[in-house]
């Protein structure tokens, strides 16, 4: 089946990526075997290596940019935390 040959994830943006991609959810079908960083390729989602953004896959946060997506996953894209 075709289903068995793509992963199918949700991207969460919060605080100033929400206004750059200009929505809150994208639901997005990739290939199996691709990682955060193609997500964030194919999307162009602004994130630099130094970039101060943190990833979390299923609530966990700290994300690699290798990491492998799985089929129902929810990849959120955190903003730097301001506050004490």
């Amino acid at each position: 089946m075709a289903n068995d040959l793509a992963v199918r994830v949700t991207m969460v943006f919060f605080g100033q990526l929400k206004e750059v991609i200009g929505t809150p959810t994208i639901e997005a079908t990739l290939p199996l075997g691709a990682t955060i960083s193609d997500l964030v390729a194919r999307f162009e989602i602004p994130i630099e290596d130094n970039s101060r953004i943190r990833i979390a896959v299923d609530g966990s946060i700290g994300a690699s940019l290798d990491a492998e997506l799985e089929d129902g996953s929810e990849i959120a894209f955190l903003p730097p935390s301001s506050g004490g």
